[in-house]
């Protein structure tokens, strides 16, 4: 028996080992060497540990697109967090995506509002001669 004992022991210490290998390569593969450049292996990593949504998640989670006006995703957001209450027999965790998707598109409405305020290149004051300069 103690022998059995010992192989047994000696094959799931093996396993554990392949397997915390295994993902260490993986992650080492998907954070560093999968990645194309550094700025897309800091996106996977981030998505990895803070479980970011990315934009294109979070819009079909709520089924609009980019053009989608902000009041009709208000609209498809409210109609989803409310059909997904738990207190009707909905899903907390459908709830929480659905909010989180709405969070992130609310951020990236945001981001392209402020790109859109500032003015384009070349598009400086002009003199009293019409010359941009």
């Amino acid at each position: 028996m103690d022998q059995m004992a010992n192989f047994i022991r000696a094959a799931v210490i093996s396993g554990l080992r392949a397997v915390a290998s295994a993902f260490t390569m993986a992650y080492n593969n998907i954070a560093y060497g999968g990645a194309k450049n550094q700025q897309h292996a800091e996106a996977a990593v981030n998505r990895m540990f803070k479980k970011q949504m990315s934009i294109e998640e979070a819009r079909q989670i709520l089924d609009v697109t980019s053009e989608t006006p902000r009041d009709e995703i208000q609209k498809k957001y409210e109609i989803l967090f409310a059909a997904n209450d738990v207190e009707k027999g909905g899903s907390f965790y459908l709830q929480s995506k659905i909010y989180r998707a709405k969070e992130q598109i609310d951020l990236d409405l945001q981001k392209r509002e402020s790109g859109q305020a500032q003015s384009p290149p070349g598009s400086g004051p002009s003199t009293s001669d019409g010359q941009s300069h």
